[in-house]
Protein backbone atom coordinates (compact mmCIF):
# COMPACT_ATOMS: atom_id res chain seq x y z
CA UNK A 1 0.00 0.00 0.00
CA UNK A 2 2.91 2.72 0.92
CA UNK A 3 4.09 1.13 -2.26
CA UNK A 4 1.61 2.73 -4.26
CA UNK A 5 0.76 5.76 -2.22
CA UNK A 6 4.02 6.66 -2.87
CA UNK A 7 4.09 5.98 -6.66
CA UNK A 8 0.74 7.65 -6.48
CA UNK A 9 2.12 11.14 -4.65
CA UNK A 10 5.34 11.16 -6.93
CA UNK A 11 2.95 10.97 -10.48
CA UNK A 12 1.17 14.03 -8.63
CA UNK A 13 4.84 15.82 -8.39
CA UNK A 14 5.34 14.87 -11.59
CA UNK A 15 2.39 16.18 -13.07
CA UNK A 16 2.22 19.62 -11.25
CA UNK A 17 5.90 20.25 -12.38
CA UNK A 18 4.79 19.83 -16.31
CA UNK A 19 1.74 21.70 -15.37
CA UNK A 20 3.77 24.77 -13.74
CA UNK A 21 6.16 24.64 -16.52
CA UNK A 22 3.17 25.00 -18.95
CA UNK A 23 2.14 28.23 -17.35
CA UNK A 24 5.42 29.67 -17.13
CA UNK A 25 5.34 28.92 -21.22
CA UNK A 26 2.26 30.10 -21.42
CA UNK A 27 2.87 33.07 -19.80
CA UNK A 28 5.82 33.66 -21.97
CA UNK A 29 4.26 33.20 -25.37
CA UNK A 30 0.76 33.48 -25.00
CA UNK A 31 0.83 36.81 -23.49
CA UNK A 32 3.30 38.18 -25.90
CA UNK A 33 1.34 36.99 -29.43
CA UNK A 34 0.35 39.95 -31.23
CA UNK A 35 -3.01 39.36 -33.23
CA UNK A 36 -3.75 40.12 -37.25
CA UNK A 37 -5.14 44.35 -36.89
CA UNK A 38 -2.36 44.43 -33.88
CA UNK A 39 0.89 46.96 -34.30
CA UNK A 40 4.03 46.05 -33.58
CA UNK A 41 5.01 47.79 -29.85
CA UNK A 42 8.38 49.32 -29.39
CA UNK A 43 9.57 46.14 -26.96
CA UNK A 44 9.26 44.03 -30.10
CA UNK A 45 10.88 46.07 -33.16
CA UNK A 46 13.74 46.52 -30.78
CA UNK A 47 14.32 42.56 -30.24
CA UNK A 48 17.72 42.13 -31.60
CA UNK A 49 17.52 38.90 -33.46
CA UNK A 50 20.49 37.08 -34.72
CA UNK A 51 20.62 35.66 -38.19
CA UNK A 52 22.02 31.90 -38.58
CA UNK A 53 21.43 31.90 -42.19
CA UNK A 54 23.00 33.27 -45.21
CA UNK A 55 25.30 35.26 -42.49
CA UNK A 56 26.17 33.91 -39.01
CA UNK A 57 25.91 36.34 -36.11
CA UNK A 58 24.57 39.33 -37.96
CA UNK A 59 21.94 40.73 -36.23
CA UNK A 60 18.43 42.12 -37.25
CA UNK A 61 15.60 43.85 -35.77
CA UNK A 62 11.78 44.34 -36.37
CA UNK A 63 12.57 48.30 -36.51
CA UNK A 64 14.64 47.44 -39.94
CA UNK A 65 11.79 46.92 -41.66
CA UNK A 66 9.29 49.97 -40.29
CA UNK A 67 8.87 52.78 -42.31
CA UNK A 68 8.37 55.15 -39.62
CA UNK A 69 12.03 54.00 -38.16
CA UNK A 70 14.25 53.22 -40.76
CA UNK A 71 14.20 56.40 -43.08
CA UNK A 72 11.46 55.96 -44.97
CA UNK A 73 12.45 52.54 -46.27
CA UNK A 74 9.13 50.50 -47.46
CA UNK A 75 9.04 46.70 -46.75
CA UNK A 76 6.77 44.22 -46.34
CA UNK A 77 7.97 41.18 -44.19
CA UNK A 78 6.56 38.01 -44.00
CA UNK A 79 8.07 36.35 -41.26
CA UNK A 80 7.92 32.37 -40.26
CA UNK A 81 8.25 29.93 -37.46
CA UNK A 82 9.71 26.24 -37.79
CA UNK A 83 10.41 23.89 -35.52
CA UNK A 84 13.51 22.16 -36.75
CA UNK A 85 12.41 18.53 -35.88
CA UNK A 86 9.00 18.40 -37.35
CA UNK A 87 8.31 17.12 -40.68
CA UNK A 88 5.75 19.47 -43.00
CA UNK A 89 8.08 22.66 -41.67
CA UNK A 90 10.85 20.91 -43.69
CA UNK A 91 8.82 21.02 -46.51
CA UNK A 92 7.36 24.33 -46.72
CA UNK A 93 10.84 26.44 -45.79
CA UNK A 94 12.16 25.65 -49.41
CA UNK A 95 8.92 27.28 -50.95
CA UNK A 96 9.06 30.35 -48.47
CA UNK A 97 12.77 30.49 -49.51
CA UNK A 98 11.93 30.19 -53.63
CA UNK A 99 9.86 33.41 -52.69
CA UNK A 100 12.60 35.07 -50.81
CA UNK A 101 14.73 35.19 -54.22
CA UNK A 102 12.02 35.77 -56.59
CA UNK A 103 11.13 38.72 -54.53
CA UNK A 104 14.50 40.08 -54.46
CA UNK A 105 15.17 39.38 -58.08
CA UNK A 106 12.38 41.54 -59.39
CA UNK A 107 12.86 44.53 -56.56
CA UNK A 108 13.20 47.37 -58.49
CA UNK A 109 15.48 50.28 -56.46
CA UNK A 110 13.29 52.92 -54.59
CA UNK A 111 10.05 50.46 -54.99
CA UNK A 112 8.55 48.98 -51.68
CA UNK A 113 10.05 45.65 -51.18
CA UNK A 114 9.54 41.61 -49.39
CA UNK A 115 11.63 40.77 -47.12
CA UNK A 116 11.78 37.26 -45.55
CA UNK A 117 12.77 35.98 -41.97
CA UNK A 118 12.52 32.44 -40.26
CA UNK A 119 12.54 31.54 -36.69
CA UNK A 120 13.97 27.90 -36.05
CA UNK A 121 12.79 28.37 -32.36
CA UNK A 122 14.20 25.25 -30.52
CA UNK A 123 18.13 26.89 -31.19
CA UNK A 124 20.26 25.54 -33.85
CA UNK A 125 23.83 25.56 -34.54
CA UNK A 126 25.45 26.56 -37.58
CA UNK A 127 25.06 22.90 -39.40
CA UNK A 128 21.48 22.61 -38.46
CA UNK A 129 20.82 26.07 -39.51
CA UNK A 130 22.75 25.29 -42.83
CA UNK A 131 20.93 21.98 -43.49
CA UNK A 132 17.35 24.22 -43.24
CA UNK A 133 18.40 26.62 -45.54
CA UNK A 134 19.33 24.26 -48.68
CA UNK A 135 16.54 22.18 -48.25
CA UNK A 136 15.17 20.87 -51.02
CA UNK A 137 18.43 21.48 -52.70
CA UNK A 138 18.15 24.82 -52.38
CA UNK A 139 20.71 27.75 -51.59
CA UNK A 140 18.85 30.82 -50.92
CA UNK A 141 20.54 33.96 -49.71
CA UNK A 142 17.39 36.00 -49.18
CA UNK A 143 15.56 34.08 -46.29
CA UNK A 144 17.21 35.19 -43.11
CA UNK A 145 16.72 32.25 -40.85
CA UNK A 146 17.47 33.76 -37.32
CA UNK A 147 18.68 31.12 -34.31
CA UNK A 148 15.31 32.15 -32.25
CA UNK A 149 16.66 29.66 -29.18
CA UNK A 150 14.38 32.16 -27.17
CA UNK A 151 11.96 32.55 -28.67
CA UNK A 152 11.93 36.20 -28.60
CA UNK A 153 10.80 36.17 -32.71
CA UNK A 154 8.72 33.79 -32.52
CA UNK A 155 6.90 34.48 -29.61
CA UNK A 156 6.00 38.37 -30.49
CA UNK A 157 3.27 36.49 -33.37
CA UNK A 158 2.94 32.51 -32.47
CA UNK A 159 2.06 30.30 -29.91
CA UNK A 160 2.63 26.52 -30.40
CA UNK A 161 1.50 26.20 -33.93
CA UNK A 162 4.21 25.36 -37.07
CA UNK A 163 4.78 26.32 -39.13
CA UNK A 164 2.84 29.50 -39.52
CA UNK A 165 3.25 32.37 -40.81
CA UNK A 166 2.64 36.14 -40.57
CA UNK A 167 2.77 39.15 -42.85
CA UNK A 168 3.53 42.81 -41.33
CA UNK A 169 2.63 46.09 -43.50
CA UNK A 170 5.54 48.81 -43.94
CA UNK A 171 3.56 50.51 -40.90
CA UNK A 172 4.63 47.09 -39.16
CA UNK A 173 1.29 46.31 -38.57
CA UNK A 174 0.07 42.55 -38.44
CA UNK A 175 -2.22 42.02 -41.50
CA UNK A 176 -2.29 38.44 -42.29
CA UNK A 177 -1.21 35.13 -40.89
CA UNK A 178 -1.25 31.71 -42.60
CA UNK A 179 -1.25 28.16 -40.69
CA UNK A 180 0.29 24.89 -41.90
CA UNK A 181 -0.80 24.34 -46.00
CA UNK A 182 -1.85 27.72 -46.49
CA UNK A 183 1.51 29.74 -47.30
CA UNK A 184 1.98 28.09 -51.00
CA UNK A 185 -1.68 28.98 -52.10
CA UNK A 186 -2.15 32.38 -50.71
CA UNK A 187 0.95 34.41 -49.28
CA UNK A 188 1.98 35.67 -52.87
CA UNK A 189 -1.12 37.28 -53.78
CA UNK A 190 -1.32 39.10 -50.22
CA UNK A 191 2.38 40.46 -50.38
CA UNK A 192 1.42 41.76 -53.74
CA UNK A 193 -1.46 43.55 -52.60
CA UNK A 194 0.48 45.04 -49.23
CA UNK A 195 3.35 46.15 -51.90
CA UNK A 196 0.80 47.94 -53.91
CA UNK A 197 -0.54 49.05 -50.43
CA UNK A 198 2.81 50.35 -48.89
CA UNK A 199 3.56 52.41 -52.21
CA UNK A 200 1.29 55.05 -51.50
CA UNK A 201 0.58 55.14 -48.02
CA UNK A 202 2.85 56.67 -45.58
CA UNK A 203 1.18 55.29 -41.88
CA UNK A 204 -0.19 58.46 -41.42
CA UNK A 205 -3.58 56.48 -41.08
CA UNK A 206 -4.40 53.24 -41.14
CA UNK A 207 -3.75 51.42 -43.68
CA UNK A 208 -6.96 50.09 -45.12
CA UNK A 209 -9.19 47.42 -42.83
CA UNK A 210 -7.37 45.44 -40.78
CA UNK A 211 -7.85 41.95 -42.79
CA UNK A 212 -8.72 38.95 -41.07
CA UNK A 213 -6.87 35.86 -40.32
CA UNK A 214 -6.97 33.23 -43.67
CA UNK A 215 -9.82 30.90 -42.53
CA UNK A 216 -7.53 27.09 -41.76
CA UNK A 217 -8.15 24.61 -43.99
Amino acid sequence: MRSSLGKGKSRIRVGAAWALAAVVLCAHSCSAKLEVGETVGATEKANVHTECYPSVDSTHTLADFDYQANGGKRYVTAVATYFTGCGPGRDESPVFSKYADEYAASAQTGEPQAKFMASLKNGVNSQTCQSWATLGGRAGENLLFIDDQDRTLAYSFFEIEHPAYILLDHCMKVRYRFLEGQMSTGIKVKIDELLAEAATNDCASSPGTPTTPVAAA
